[in-house]
Parts: C-alpha cells; structure tokens; sequence
C-alpha cells in the first residue's frame, strides 16, 4: 500500500501472521506463558538501557496505553473512590480491604510512576549537582531502575503462537499492537501479561517460576543479570503491580479476577502505610529513601 505525502509516498508492508502463527489462546496456559516471556524477554533484553529510541520521540517517552498520563488517567484518579464503592456493592470480598484502598493507590501513584519509568533518576541527577561526587553516587544507586523498550499491551488478545510439529516442542510466540510502545520498567510488560492473560490458578501456582524463567531470558538476550537480580525483577514487578492496581481501579468498576489483585496491591503499599492513608509526599519520601530491596521482601 502506498500513502502519498505531498511530493514523497509512504509504504506499509503487510504480511498474513496466521500462516506461521495460527493460534491464538484466549487464555494462556503454562507453555504458551512461557513462550510469550520468552519473547519479552528478547525485546527487552535486545533494547536494556537504550533510550534513544525514546528520548528522541520516534517511540513515546512513557510506553503503555495505561500509563498515567495518557488518555486522562490522571482525572480518573478522582473517580476512584466512587469506583470502589460500586465495586463493593457487586463483589463483597472487597470489603475486608477496607475502605482506604482507592486514597492509597491515587496518593502512591505517582511516586510508583516515578520509579517505573525512571524518573526519579533524572531527579537525582539534578538534585546531585549540588552534592558531592560520592553523596550523588550513593543517591543515584538507591533510585535506578533500568528502563528498555516495552510494548504497552501485551496480552492474549495481541499474542499469536505456532502449533508444534507433530504435537511435539514448544510453540513460538509473536506479538502485534505496537501502539502504545516506548520507554519503561520491564516489569510493566510482564505485569500486564501474568494479571490479564493467563489460565485460572496459574498466577498463584507457577509466578515464582514464570519470573524466574524470565529473568533467566533476559541474561540470554545480553543483560547483565548479575547486576540486574532476581530481586531487582521482583522489586519492579511489585511496583508494577501497585500500577496495574491504580488503573484496574480508575478506569472503572471492578470484577470478580480484580480482587486477587487488589489484594496484593494492599499488602505491597502496607510496607510504607502500615494499611492506612498517607500523603503523596510521605510516599515519594518511603519510595525515595528505603534501600533498593524494600519493594522485594517476600522474594
């Protein structure tokens, strides 16, 4: 197809994914989960702390279509209360969280964006130039997170596999919906695909395995997973999730699949407010200063 665009022509190339990749699961069980962080794992190993791609604009600054300052996320915040409410009416499990779970996530939410997408580095790093050489070192380490290509919506819906030969192997995975791709933690990927995609009960059987398989992914695709540990991973996951939380809840009612995640979300921000409300500074503050393994306790 060809777009003509003044006195120069653009040209898109299309081809049939269905040909290699025929099968498309609405719900992923343990071999195509595995399949699909393979995949992610090669993107985001492939692009690990490259940020011209983002930085210059070709990709957005911030990649995911939930990302908070999309689409009016950041209103949304404010609808979250009422959101709960209605939500408590229809799922009554929500009740035992109490009623400070919706102030909890708009208070954290951005100090949680902050970290995820890195900007708190770029904090640091101006706050630094008016400290010492080895006090700004000691600051920069407590807030890095490595940031690389992510896709912004990977899921089921936008994941097609190959059928094994002969009922034998492993599938391979491809992806499509670019959309919403630019800059960010791994982890927002993988968030996204655990919490969406996957076959009932598999999350809370297989995610300890599903991660560390990942992970492992990520060293073969160039990245340095002896700086970038398993507990880095799980603190950025963690976070992801507190995000992931903060959209499920603002974006509108929820559902029956949504309380698991509520309930992580909880347990995740008591590190910091103890189950009760604090402002948005005390938590830039506990995410600013606590060492680089608080969010990874339980790893």
């Amino acid at each position: 197809m060809t777009i003509p665009q003044g006195e120069r022509s653009s040209f898109i190339l299309m081809t049939d994914m269905m040909k290699d990749y025929p099968s498309q699961p609405s719900e992923l069980d343990r071999l195509h989960t595995m399949a699909a962080l393979r995949w992610l794992a090669c993107l985001h190993g492939s692009c690990w702390e490259d940020t011209s791609s983002f930085r210059d604009k070709r990709l957005f600054k911030h990649g995911a279509y939930y990302e908070i300052t999309k689409a009016g996320r950041k209103p949304n915040l404010k609808r979250m209360e009422k959101n709960w409410a209605n939500s408590v009416g229809t799922i009554p499990e929500l009740e035992r969280l109490g009623g400070y779970l919706p102030k909890r996530l708009a208070a954290s939410a951005d100090a949680v964006q902050h970290r995820l997408y890195g900007e708190a580095n770029q904090a640091v790093r101006e706050q630094g130039t008016r400290e010492t050489s080895r006090k700004k070192r000691k600051m920069e380490s407590c807030f890095t997170e490595p940031q690389t290509v992510i896709t912004g919506d990977f899921k089921a819906e936008n994941l097609f596999f190959s059928l094994p030969k002969e009922g034998r192997g492993t599938p391979v995975c491809a992806a499509v919906d670019f959309q919403w791709a630019g800059g960010g933690s791994c982890a927002i990927d993988v968030v996204y695909l655990l919490w969406t995609s996957l076959e009932e009960n598999l999350l809370s059987k297989e995610e300890g395995s599903l991660l560390d398989a990942y992970w492992q992914g990520l060293g073969s695709h160039g990245v340095d997973i002896k700086a970038f540990t398993r507990k880095d991973l799980q603190r950025q996951y963690e976070l992801a999730i507190v995000d992931f939380a903060r959209f499920a809840l603002a974006d509108g009612c929820l559902i029956e699949s949504d309380v698991s995640l509520m309930e992580r979300a909880s347990t995740l921000l008591a590190r910091v407010d103890q189950g009760g409300c604090v402002g948005e500074e005390e938590y830039k503050a506990a995410l600013a200063s606590h060492h680089r393994e608080f969010w990874a306790e339980a790893c």
